[in-house]
């Protein structure tokens, strides 16, 4: 599956289309057809359905499912109404023509502002792709009438009020449990608030052929079954000092586990040695958590006498987990940008990062920490994860991967439409250290040879189909950051 935004799903319609009404029907009826099938698949128990009608032409997909309902309704025992919250459709709108055809095959139409729902499943037909800006009053209405029902909630092409490029509101939006999305996926369902509003979602390309895309290359749905391909399988003489070396950097005092997570983690995804630098009083429960990674205590004492920049003797560096924003903490991120290696700067180290230490290969930050290095409100970020990807690793020069709901991954100087999405992933992950999981895995790829952008794709579907996998044995509730860790081998085990 790849991803769309607003302008070239509205450029492949239009192409598909070509100013023939007979053409534009057509695609709403596959349209309204598809959402029926759907509505029978996902709802088979539902007896009421009620369906709720803009103006436009998401009204008229609503119609067509409405007058199929209404026609098979002997057999399913369905009863189906539309409740009209926009104006009729404009005479020169194909949207007309089905609500003419749903108000001949008898489907009850109400009309007054006075409408109650009480439905099994409420089907969202207000607002499509081309509407732009804050909904109307009458519109916001419904869309809260239909967040506060008990009902099911199935959108078609995006839940009504959401932005497809984004994912956001400008006021509201329907919070879905079902979405089927038309022709393609519009990218903003697929990250941040906007997945959390689409639920299930379902794409269905209405009968498209690859030609009707030319030109609507999409953004790319990055799964672990497709980037695995990237990492190096192993060869038959490996030994341990071919296979990389990674120093983690951290554990202050009191969070030695975030940097003992990190370090296991780089071990499981077959990075031949792994160093932890970190206080003393984190040597002995590292080592007995996992006694085949080599600990390098660090004190107080300067640094630059007591041990030289990390050397050529390690391949990747990783600092941040649990590092702390002390003295102590920054002077070891000055220190890891000394040696010149691959570096993945993570939790702490990224509020400790400065201008002068224009080092990182890739950087993981949540959306807090992504506002603190872009000077803005989290809710900024949460708004247009795109953009601020976008802006992080132009400013950072370094590969950026936003974390959250739908992760996103960017490569310096990436435009909107080279951005990665990680659509894996589910939210019993929000859980601590389950970040530090994360940045091991990816910086024990990096260690491993494997490029910045690479490691970090494979490093966030590795993490994701894990934390998947770890929520189908236990659930999403109780699910910690060290069960993933017992996936990863599953997962590897193809690559050798």
């Amino acid at each position: 599956m790849r991803a769309y935004s607003r302008d070239s799903i509205l450029a492949i319609e239009g192409r598909v289309i070509s100013g023939d009404p007979a053409t534009a029907f057509d695609l709403m009826r596959r349209a309204g057809s598809a959402a029926y099938r759907l509505l029978r698949a996902q709802f088979p128990s539902a007896r009421r359905v009620q369906v709720l009608c803009g103006s436009g032409n998401n009204a008229g997909d609503g119609y067509v499912l409405a007058a199929l309902a209404q026609s098979e309704a002997r057999t399913t025992g369905i009863e189906v109404e539309v409740i009209r919250v926009g104006n009729l459709p404009k005479p020169q709108e194909t949207a007309l023509i089905a609500y003419k055809e749903a108000e001949e095959s008898g489907v009850p139409i109400v009309t007054s502002n006075n409408y109650e729902l009480r439905a099994d499943v409420l089907v969202d037909a207000l607002l499509g792709t081309g509407v732009q800006g804050a909904p109307r009053p009458e519109f916001a209405t419904a869309i809260a009438q239909m967040n506060a029902s008990h009902a099911s909630v199935l959108s078609l092409d995006l839940p009504s009020g959401m932005h497809p490029d984004t994912g956001s509101a400008s006021s509201s939006m329907v919070r879905a449990d079902v979405t089927i999305s038309f022709i393609g996926a519009k990218r903003g369902m697929l990250t941040g608030l906007g997945k959390a509003a689409t639920g299930t979602l379902i794409v269905d390309r209405l009968g498209l052929s690859q030609s009707d895309f030319q030109g609507h290359t999409g953004q790319a749905l990055i799964s672990w079954a497709e980037v695995k391909s990237k990492l190096p399988a192993l060869d038959v003489n490996a030994h341990k000092h071919g296979l990389g070396h990674l120093l983690v950097i951290g554990g202050d005092t009191g969070m030695g586990g975030a940097a003992i997570m990190a370090a296991e983690s780089a071990l499981y995804v077959g990075t031949g040695l792994v160093t932890l630098a970190t206080r003393q009083e984190h040597v002995l429960p590292a080592l007995a958590r996992c006694p085949e990674v080599m600990l390098l205590p660090l004190e107080s004492t300067p640094f630059e006498r007591e041990h030289s920049a990390p050397k050529m003797n390690y391949n990747a560096v990783v600092i941040g987990p649990g590092l702390g924003r002390s003295e102590w903490g920054a002077r070891l991120l000055t220190w890891a940008a000394a040696s010149n290696l691959p570096m993945l700067v993570d939790g702490d180290g990224l509020a400790l990062l400065r201008e002068d230490i224009n080092h990182p290969a890739v950087i993981t930050p949540h959306p807090g920490e992504a506002a603190r290095l872009l000077g803005c409100r989290t809710q900024e970020v949460s708004q247009d994860r795109f953009a601020a990807t976008e802006r992080l690793a132009s400013r950072c020069k370094a590969v950026t991967l936003l974390k959250g709901a739908g992760s996103l991954v960017a490569a310096p100087n990436s435009s909107h439409d080279h951005i990665d999405i990680c659509a894996e992933g589910n939210p019993g992950m929000a859980t601590a250290g389950s970040g530090d999981v994360l940045a091991g895995i990816i910086g024990g790829f990096l260690a491993q040879g494997v490029n910045p952008l690479d490691a970090t794709r494979c490093g966030a579907c590795l993490h994701a189909a894990a934390g998947d996998l770890a929520a189908g044995s236990m659930g999403q509730r109780s699910l910690k950051a060290t069960d993933l860790l017992e996936h990863l081998p599953e997962l590897l085990r193809e690559l050798g």
